[in-house]
């Protein structure tokens, strides 16, 4: 360094955590202005000193400090003297110096040098492409698509860096692309790629939808919906006679998904299940039938299916309704029959076509307290309203019924019963018990039961609370009758 009288082969380190000073062995040769001008922190963690003088001759010399041997050595000469030169570092980190002068000529040095050998890198760079379309997710290449495409290239060297990249690839017009670029790094190295095909269709294709019966025949009135662009789009018109229906301007992107609407039913198939321009919707020829207990048919039941909304196919003649045209799918259908209603739920009628109902035989029975049968017992059921089934003879009465739970009523010599919750499923026989009752003073003489009725000692009535009426001045007694057992009275 100066200390203004000279220069000085001194050199010290300082200590920022003690704030304190510590002298090296000397350099090997003084210099002048070495600090700033000259100095470099190499990589191996050693400091390199180039460039300054000794008092008017331009030094060519440079010389390395190693902190941990706290020794100088002198590395190979400079190529040419520099004093007082610009100094800083390449890219790669080793240390250039630039110009200068020689010290002892005014015309100066013209002159510049680096330290250390040039890295050799022969890895060509990294390169990787990706889409997005402009509602910035991600392109699949190969997929159809309405929107803009912007292809974009990252590129990447470890070494002596990218000298170029690709710039953006952007596709917005009807067409197939790929996008090709190249990357080259500051060694002169490159790597290639590619990404495609991109597919844009802005303006869609007029795709043509046919729905046909099961036996193949057009069928009028399917409407029809596309979904693109994230929502459904429908398509204007409906099927003709000939079960056409044109559709234009359909994009045939990746996501596009075609629906057929008939008689309430609905099936959607996506780009997978179609074929391109021509697509083919096939109903199902679906058969409502109703069966008794014995599998007999049976008519006059009332068929209806689920598609939105209940939907009616008809009455059954000769045990069937009429056959309805339905799309592929799971439904929900109904049957009505004497009153009485039956819903079977998700019925594929691509795998079975034919929906079955089946009544059961119901049999209400009529018994006294000891379970004797007895007849004229007027019985009934609830389904909408109160429907007869009939009167007893031999201590029933038998009827057919769609399965379900019901309420059941028995009229007996004006004495009525109601069992509610029958369910007839899990067992088709309902049973009313009438219980006797027995006049204790003999003095019974009457029973109200919708009007006042004559009483017999030890008559079969059927349970409940009735009021009975007595002879001799006796008051009325209202009193609970139970089914199945001797009930007595006053």
């Amino acid at each position: 360094g100066d200390n203004d009288s000279g220069t000085t082969a001194t050199a010290e380190i300082y200590n920022p955590v003690t704030n304190t000073w510590t002298l090296t062995p000397n350099v090997h040769r003084a210099r002048f202005f070495s600090i700033g001008d000259g100095a470099f922190t190499l990589a191996d963690g050693t400091v390199l000193i180039a460039t300054s003088d000794n008092l008017g001759d331009g030094v060519a010399t440079s010389e390395v400090y190693d902190p941990i041997s706290n020794s100088w050595s002198t590395p190979v000469a400079m190529n040419s003297f520099h004093c007082s030169a610009a100094t800083t570092r390449l890219r790669d980190g080793r240390p250039l110096v630039i110009s200068g002068n020689t010290c002892t000529s005014p015309t100066g040095n013209l002159t510049a040098e680096y330290y250390g050998a040039t890295p050799l890198d022969t890895t060509p760079p990294t390169i990787t492409a990706a889409a997005k379309k402009a509602d910035n997710t991600a392109y699949v290449t190969g997929t159809w698509t309405n929107q803009t495409v912007t292809v974009h290239f990252t590129c990447e060297d470890s070494q002596s860096g990218m000298a170029t990249c690709p710039a953006d690839a952007v596709y917005s017009a009807d067409g197939t692309y790929t996008a090709s670029g190249t990357a080259a790094d500051n060694a002169g190295n490159s790597a290639s790629a590619s990404f495609g095909p991109v597919k844009i269709d802005n303006t869609g294709a007029t795709i043509t939808l046919h729905l046909v019966s099961h036996t193949g025949g057009g069928l009028a009135g399917g409407t029809a919906s596309a979904y693109y662009s994230g929502s459904w789009h429908a398509i204007a018109g409906a099927t003709d006679t000939n079960g056409i229906l044109a559709a234009p301007g359909v994009p045939k992107g990746s996501g596009l998904s075609i629906a057929v609407v008939y008689n309430g039913t609905r099936q959607q198939f996506n780009m997978s299940q179609l074929t391109a321009g021509n697509f083919t919707f096939q109903t199902v020829g679906v058969t409502a039938q109703l069966q008794d207990h014995t599998t007999a048919a049976l008519d006059t039941g009332s068929a209806s299916y689920y598609a939105g909304s209940w939907r009616i196919i008809g009455n059954t003649t000769s045990g069937q309704a009429p056959l309805v045209e339905m799309l592929p799918g799971s439904y929900s259908f109904a049957m009505v029959y004497n009153g009485t209603r039956q819903q079977l739920d998700g019925q594929n009628i691509a795998a079975n076509p034919t929906v079955t109902f089946q009544t059961k035989l119901v049999t209400v029975a009529l018994q006294d307290h000891l379970g004797m049968p007895l007849d004229t017992g007027s019985a009934s059921y609830y389904a909408g309203s109160w429907r007869t089934i009939g009167t007893t003879t031999g201590g029933q009465i038998q009827v057919e019924m769609l399965p379900g739970s019901y309420s059941f009523a028995m009229v007996y010599l004006g004495t009525r019963q109601q069992l509610d919750g029958q369910n007839i499923g899990v067992n088709s026989t309902v049973t009313f018990k009438t219980g006797q009752v027995h006049s204790s003073s003999g003095t019974a003489t009457s029973y109200y039961a919708g009007s006042w009725r004559p009483f017999t000692q030890d008559m079969e009535l059927l349970a409940g609370t009735l009021t009975f009426g007595f002879s001799g001045g006796h008051s009325n007694v209202s009193q609970v009758i139970t089914g199945g057992v001797l009930n007595t009275i006053y």
